[in-house]
């Protein structure tokens, strides 16, 4: 029979000493791991802690962001906000080091706001707002809105609402400001750059706010047909085109697209109406990520072409409430010379924003691309240029002497009288009509 021999504990230890202390280290170096773990997510940094994620931060050079937590904790004589707060702070100082107004951290409560901003009905003025400059502009006011009708204009910068600055606030946050109570007034404090007035204080009824969508006119003593077109929703090429119809059916011979104070909506609709009028192939914009990566270029499908219109029979209207698809489909047309655009220069709403979920929660609205013309003109920040231009002093002097009529409209109808060639050609559709396909 084989002799068995009896390892005792101390023998194992003595015989594996290396190999045990390597284990034990290990399990000491996971526990430490898992203590900090918790701590960190769970109640937030705590003054004198170092854990191992403030020490792989510090090879990044976050050393300066710890001393300072742990500095205003230890020394702020007031009430402190809680960690959560100045952790939600600190994420929106990142975001913004990024110096792009449309680039912001959400934290949950904004975050479900903005949610239904977008899909829900609310009671506000009937603006549409963004930041510029550093500053809350009015992009522009919706058509027969309760801020259109109390006067405000696109452009005005908005310094206040109800007596309280928003220097320090975001879009969400000035926008939650101003909504409120249906039938409630709400007061904002604005200055209209280059208007010698300064600041004004204008009172606004609170109001369910239905987004319309078009209008249209004609006018047989000028054979001129117009299309308002106030917002690229889910049906404007669908819109656009029943409109379009009536205008071949009217016998017009001018057209004028109107996309004043229109501060864009759906990308495919934008390049849907902009098929109408482009040849197959056109490119209508380029979406660009930044230097060295490859541009996506949106092009016309041609569903549905529409034959005859040019730059002396067709006018396209803007102003500085014109953005986003408004600046798209109007720089389209205007780099393949298929209209003449008379105006202001637009807004400058030429990003795309992707909303990143994050898992407190909140999110995180970051731009990843910008909207270039066909041309590779930049629409961002300045805008797009007229063809021809009507001065903000020209649109100021004649507000102020009260004249009834609408200065860019009747310098488009001037326009088309005067410059239009004899050899008009004939507008008419050649294509497969409207399909019915549902946008999401």
């Amino acid at each position: 029979m084989k002799k068995t021999t009896k390892i005792t504990v101390k023998d194992f230890l003595a015989k594996n000493y290396l190999w045990v202390r390597a284990a034990v280290i290990i399990i000491v170096f996971a526990l430490g791991y898992a203590a900090s773990y918790i701590i960190f997510w769970e109640e937030g940094p705590k003054v004198g802690l170092h854990t191992q994620y403030e020490a792989a931060l510090d090879e990044r050079g976050f050393a300066l962001f710890w001393e300072a937590w742990h500095k205003l904790e230890e020394i702020y004589a007031f009430e402190e906000p809680i960690d959560q707060e100045k952790l939600f702070g600190a994420v929106s100082g990142l975001a913004a080091s990024y110096d792009d107004p449309h680039t912001t951290f959400l934290p949950p409560e904004d975050d479900e706001y903005f949610r239904e901003n977008v899909s829900g009905e609310f009671f506000g003025i009937g603006a549409e707002i963004s930041e510029k400059n550093d500053q809350i502009t009015v992009v522009a006011p919706l058509k027969n809105s309760p801020a259109e009708i109390a006067g405000l204009q696109p452009g005005d910068v908005i310094l206040s609402v109800d007596g309280e600055s928003v220097a320090q606030k975001n879009t969400t946050e000035t926008v939650q400001k101003i909504r409120g109570e249906e039938g409630k007034n709400v007061e904002l404090t604005i200055y209209r750059p280059g208007d010698p007035a300064g600041e004004q204080k204008i009172a606004i009824v609170r109001q369910k706010i239905e987004i319309p969508n078009l209008t249209k006119e004609y006018f047989p003593e000028d054979k001129i047909f117009a299309i308002a077109l106030y917002s690229f929703s889910a049906h404007a090429h669908e819109d656009i085109y029943s409109a379009l119809q009536e205008f071949i059916d009217s016998g017009a011979q001018y057209l004028i697209l109107d996309l004043r104070n229109n501060p864009g909506g759906f990308l495919e609709q934008a390049n849907r109406v902009a098929s109408i009028f482009l040849e197959h192939g056109d490119i209508i914009v380029r979406e660009s990520r930044g230097e060295n990566t490859i541009e996506k270029e949106y092009r016309a499908d041609n569903n549905g072409k529409l034959h005859g219109l040019h730059q002396k029979n067709f006018v396209i209207l803007v102003n500085k409430g014109s953005a986003s698809a408004s600046e798209i489909l109007a720089g389209a047309l205007q780099d393949h010379g298929r209209a003449t655009v008379i105006g202001t220069n637009t807004f400058g709403k030429g990003s795309v924003q992707e909303l990143v979920d994050m898992k407190n929660g909140g999110s995180l609205k970051v731009t990843i691309a910008r909207w270039l013309t066909p041309n590779r003109r930049v629409i961002d920040d300045d805008g797009l240029r007229p063809d021809i231009i009507i001065s903000d002093e020209e649109l100021r002097k004649h507000i102020q002497a009260g004249i009834p009529y609408d200065i860019i409209f009747e310098k488009a109808k001037g326009f088309l009288r005067g410059e239009i060639d004899v050899n008009r050609g004939i507008v008419e559709f050649i294509g497969t009509g409207v399909d019915n396909e549902s946008t999401e």
